[in-house]
């Protein structure tokens, strides 16, 4: 009987070990270095709910004429769930997000997945990359693509604050 609860002591103190949680910085803003190329700049705030998920938001807005895509503003909400080694809510992910699409006086709803990949370094400054593929719920036409999908392609570089 003793060795049965010795056993069972022993496993629970073991099990009992909790990864830690928590982290010390929990906000990022990021800034979408593609966009910039592309004539638009994107904005991201990302809140860090643990080490493994978090929320947040984009909002992209053209600064050049983009009459040919015909998209005024862009926002993007999304949830993601971090698959790293590290407990510092980093390396692979998977997300869902929704993107709301204006321009030419109508509006778009896309929603779809999205894979990438962040990278922390020193001084909490970081790097992502990110693609997905969003449906288009609505048949507004804001974004003139011949295809029912929307692309969500990012290459980023922010500071965890």
């Amino acid at each position: 009987m003793r060795k049965v609860l010795f056993l069972f002591l022993l496993c629970k103190i073991v099990y009992a070990q909790e990864p830690i949680t928590d982290l010390e910085y929990k906000n990022e803003i990021k800034l979408h270095a593609l966009y910039l190329v592309a004539g638009a700049i994107e904005i991201e705030y990302e809140h860090l709910r643990n080490t493994k998920t978090a929320f947040g938001i984009a909002l992209t807005v053209p600064y050049r004429n983009l009459d040919e895509e015909g998209i005024d503003y862009l926002v993007t909400p999304y949830y993601r769930r971090y698959f790293g080694k590290k407990n510092d809510a980093s390396g692979f992910f998977i997300e869902a997000f929704g993107m709301y699409v204006s321009g030419n006086g109508n509006y778009d709803i896309v929603l779809g997945p999205s894979i990438g990949g962040k990278f922390v370094f020193r001084k909490n400054y970081l790097a992502e990359l990110n693609f997905g593929l969003g449906a288009i719920l609505t048949t507004n036409n804001v974004s003139d693509f011949y295809l029912p999908i929307f692309p969500r392609l990012g290459i980023k570089i922010g500071k965890r604050f």
